[in-house]
């Protein structure tokens, strides 16, 4: 019978814990054990089941990558494999929105989980939460101090409802992680199987560092999230480690929270060691700790720490980190540029390589798993003939199947191409970190599956613009391609275009449906001093939103040459557009009607009849699968998320009955 093992670090051990967890997967899969999905958009250093901890709102449906989550768990159980969950969540709310989470959407058996709950000084829990998340509201921080004080409540939560509990103390008296071969033994006896556990810190966690100084030099190797050039981390984290043990601790916590944290709950975390069968105040707090002041978190690092930094880091390190941060210098927080600055005073040097001639073009590529197809992508685009220089900014978004691979070979041999290799996937990032980063006079897009087939187009699209001053945008069809084998046909078709392939269109035009394919246009990019506060990110289908965000500056151009290729392949997000209408909505349509309602939003209600019609479809296929298939969860998600939507389709609706 398979087992979920589920493991809750509430102790300082916490990210060491994990990490082993992690670099322990490929073993513990050949013994039948599996590490359970995670969220592919937890933004945490080290990655955890932490999401499925998130207490859910009983008003509301489930989260649909929570879902997710606990179903691909339930799944690998049915295969006959044990699945392994860890978080560090001290909620007891949580625990027991998850327990509701188990029995609800699965047919796991309480009696076949396991759990195991390591546990530490409650005050040095308390200290690693300020740690790692900063300031907090007092509201919250005495959330937490409630929380921490009371795991013996927790505990008896989960012996009610698993049975099978299990616990291991640790009582180190430093909030800093540090790695402890008798947790990791413990772990692994727990999980019935043996592992590997380094003996040293490897991973460039906050947590390990006893000074702000660290915490805050820790997270400056990477300019957002950007991990290209490669850099040692290991060698990284053993330089900041060394220095870190001479600038002494500072104090993250606020003495108010301790305070009421040693004070106010005697008596439970004396009931806490009781259960852990430990000795009396084996759970107090330090003295260190419980005597400190609040300590000041000043908005600059010191000068003298970063030049001591910068003066220890090999030669080697320090050229990669003076290569990327010279790469996105437009980018850097106050920290970086300070670190910049040493870096550049250190090596005697200043400034970072040759002049460069102004870029003229930037073209923007998002990829994520295109390992098939981003070398078609690269290769096209350096096969461009312009008479202006070209960069080539490619964004991989922490793909697994050796993407960032392929673009850093071909960097290294080209220097138009602009690797930026995020080191893990993180929200909106895909989009605003490509788009902060360029600031030309203009820009091109082409995603990772998709290429260029005329060798002239940039500058065919580039001398329209100029021509025509009074254009943001220049477009062209492309040809669509299915790798399924279904008849490849030019997008926009000429029923699509309004006015039927006229040479100007307008932002009036565009509000009636896009037909501008992603890797056709060229825009007059308006975004050259950065991006606004009021860019969304997070819009999707994100294009047709670029493309009327330029369209707002100045008309549309039309060239009737087709000059790239869009591919259709079941990776695709949109990979159903033209083939199942209805699968198709199923699957994306509230994130479009969300989409309709921030297009509507952003033009203040200018365009409402465009942008309803376009939504009444989504409704109609909504309420179509409401009466064929006796489910109108879509429909009532639909009507209640967006209601000026809904009053329009059933007004139409009636319109329709009545005539």
């Amino acid at each position: 019978m398979s087992r979920l093992f589920l493991v809750h670090d509430l102790s300082p051990s916490q990210p060491w814990i994990h990490s082993i967890l992690l670099e322990n997967r490929r073993f513990f899969a050949e013994k039948g054990l599996e590490v359970g999905p995670f969220n592919p958009w937890t933004c945490e250093i080290l990655p955890s089941h932490g999401p499925l901890w998130l207490p859910q709102p009983d008003d509301k449906p489930i989260d649909p990558v929570i879902k997710s989550m606990i179903l691909g768990t339930a799944a690998i159980m049915r295969s006959g494999k044990d699945v392994l969950l860890f978080a560090h969540n001290p909620m007891l709310a949580a625990h027991q929105s998850f327990l509701h989470l188990l029995q609800g959407e699965t047919d796991i058996d309480c009696s076949s989980v396991s759990v195991l709950f390591i546990i530490g000084k409650p005050m040095l829990a308390l200290e690693q939460r300020y740690r790692e998340y900063g300031r907090m509201q007092d509201r919250e921080g005495f959330k937490y101090v409630d929380a921490y004080a009371n795991m013996a409540k927790l505990l008896e939560h989960a012996k009610n409802a698993y049975g099978n509990v299990e616990c291991l103390a640790n009582i180190q008296d430093t909030a800093q992680v540090i790695p402890q071969q008798g947790l990791a033994a413990g772990l692994f006896t727990f999980l019935g199987r043996n592992g590997q556990a380094p003996g040293k810190i490897r991973n460039c966690h906050p947590l390990n560092f006893d000074s702000n100084a660290g915490r805050r030099l820790c997270g400056l190797a990477e300019v957002r999230k950007n991990s290209w050039p490669h850099m040692d981390e290991g060698e990284y984290v053993k330089t900041l480690l060394r220095l870190d043990s001479t600038w002494g601790c500072d104090i993250a916590s606020p003495a108010a929270m301790r305070a009421k944290l040693h004070y106010g709950f005697t008596t439970e975390i004396s009931s806490l060691e009781n259960d852990l069968g430990l000795q009396r105040n084996a759970l107090a707090a330090p003295q260190w700790l419980l005597e400190a002041s609040d300590s000041s978190d000043p908005e600059c690092l010191d000068v003298k720490k970063i030049a001591d930094f910068a003066t220890n880091l090999p030669e080697n390190l320090r050229a990669s980190l003076l290569k990327r941060y010279k790469n996105d210098a437009q980018l850097l927080t106050k920290d970086q540029k300070s670190l910049y600055a040493a870096l550049k005073e250190t090596a005697g040097i200043d400034h970072v390589g040759e002049p460069e001639t102004p870029v003229e073009l930037t073209v923007l590529t998002m990829t994520y798993n295109h390992g098939e197809y981003i070398k078609d992508c690269l290769e096209s685009v350096l096969a461009q003939r312009t008479n202006f220089p070209i960069r080539h900014i490619v964004l991989d978004h922490c793909s697994t199947d050796g993407t960032a691979e392929i673009v850093r070979s071909f960097a290294e041999k080209h220097s138009s191409i602009r690797p930026v290799l995020l080191s893990r996937r993180q929200p909106e990032e895909n989009v605003r970190g490509l788009f902060e980063r360029c600031r030309t006079r203009y820009a091109a897009l082409c995603d990772g599956d998709d290429f260029f087939t005329d060798r002239l187009k940039l500058q065919k699209q580039v001398d329209f613009l100029e021509k025509n001053q009074n254009c943001s945008i220049c477009f062209h069809p492309v040809l669509l391609v299915f790798e399924n084998g279904a008849t490849p046909f030019l997008f926009p078709p000429a029923d699509l275009l309004p006015q039927h392939k006229s040479p100007f269109y307008y932002l009036t035009d565009l509000t009636t449906g896009n037909f501008i394919q992603t890797n056709s246009a060229v825009y007059r990019w308006r975004f050259t001093n950065g991006l606004p506060h009021w860019f969304r990110a997070d819009v999707c289908p994100g294009d047709w939103y670029w493309h009327m965000l330029h369209a707002e500056k100045g008309r549309i151009g039309f060239l009737p040459e087709t000059m790239a290729i869009y591919r259709r392949h079941e990776k695709a997000l949109y990979a159903h557009t033209f083939l199942d209408t209805d699968r198709h909505w199923r699957t994306h349509g509230m994130t479009e009607l969300n989409a309709f309602n921030i297009y509507n939003e952003h033009f203040k209600n200018r365009y409402f009849r465009n942008f309803s019609s376009l939504a009444n479809g989504i409704f109609a296929s909504f309420l179509n699968m409401a009466i064929e298939e006796k489910d109108d969860s879509l429909l009532e998600q639909a009507t209640m998320a967006f209601p000026q939507f809904a009053r329009e389709f059933f007004r139409f609706i009636k319109t329709a009955q009545d005539a």
